[in-house]
């Protein structure tokens, strides 16, 4: 309900810019291949996985956050790095916690390094620690997957807050954990606003990064409506190439979403 209102939003106060951008984005695809060239990207199914990746991944090339979440995996005896879609048990908020607090210093130190939350000098594991620690402590507690898509959909505000309560915790990190739950938002993250900000046409007032979320969200939503290819009852994500060293931005198209942990395109735009 609260994507719907800002996509509303958007519309009602930025014709122009949704126009501009669901042209930009239309080119994107029709530069990557046509709609026939995109794909459907893989997914998490542990919501604990979602909370580590989303803040180790935190204005990081993703190469680097891959290499770290393998080393967590490696570290964890039922999760297998190339096989996390695979039958057994869910690591949740809660496994997530038990895990960090038993990992030796060595471990954490190749999983962490000397990493800090954006903005503050906060170890990014204790703000890993503190997402979960936050969910937990919900009432009712908010440990799995399923109970975090349950929660987001019954009272949205009250866990956004929870998240982005915690200091290193922005909308962009926010909505890159939504989006690796297969919960539809887009990441407005630096390179989102800056694209953004390029396409929009010059006489745009400058807007914040949440309302930039918004007309990015109008803008999918426009381009999936006008695509016959892009079909309704799939989940995809755009992968738009941003930057010549390969930093890419996001944002859900379809229903379910879910985050490739390994892009298989390295340019052009995968849906």
């Amino acid at each position: 309900m609260k994507a719907y209102r800002e996509q509303r939003a958007a519309r009602e106060q930025g014709e122009p810019a949704v126009s501009a951008l669901t042209e930009a984005l239309g080119d994107l695809v029709a530069e990557a291949g046509g709609v026939d060239c995109l794909f459907e990207p893989d997914g998490y199914r542990h919501l604990g996985l979602t909370i580590l990746d989303s803040v180790l991944s935190l204005r990081q090339r993703y190469s680097g956050t891959s290499r770290r979440l393998q080393r967590y995996c490696e570290a964890v005896p039922e999760l297998e790095w190339t096989a996390l879609d695979a039958s057994g048990p869910e690591h949740d908020a809660a496994r997530l916690v038990e895990t960090l607090r038993a990992l030796p210093v060595g471990a954490q130190t190749e999983i962490f390094g000397a990493l800090k939350a954006p903005g503050t000098r906060r170890p990014r594991r204790e703000v890993v620690e503190e997402v979960a620690a936050n969910l937990l402590t919900m009432s009712p507690a908010v440990c799995t997957q399923d109970e975090f898509r349950q929660a987001l959909e019954t009272d949205y505000a009250r866990v956004a807050a929870r998240v982005m309560g915690i200091r290193g915790i922005g909308i962009a990190a926010w909505r890159y954990m939504m989006n690796l739950n297969g919960l539809q938002a887009a990441k407005p993250d630096t390179m989102v606003v800056r694209w953004v900000q390029r396409v929009l046409p010059a006489e745009e007032p400058p807007r914040s990064e949440q309302a930039i979320g918004a007309l990015f969200e109008s803008a999918v939503h426009r381009l999936r409506n006008l695509s016959r290819g892009l079909r309704h009852e799939r989940g995809y994500l755009l992968w738009i190439l941003a930057s010549r060293e390969g930093s890419l931005i996001q944002a859900v198209v379809g229903s379910r979403g879910g985050v490739g942990r390994r892009p298989r395109k390295r340019s052009g735009l995968a849906v």
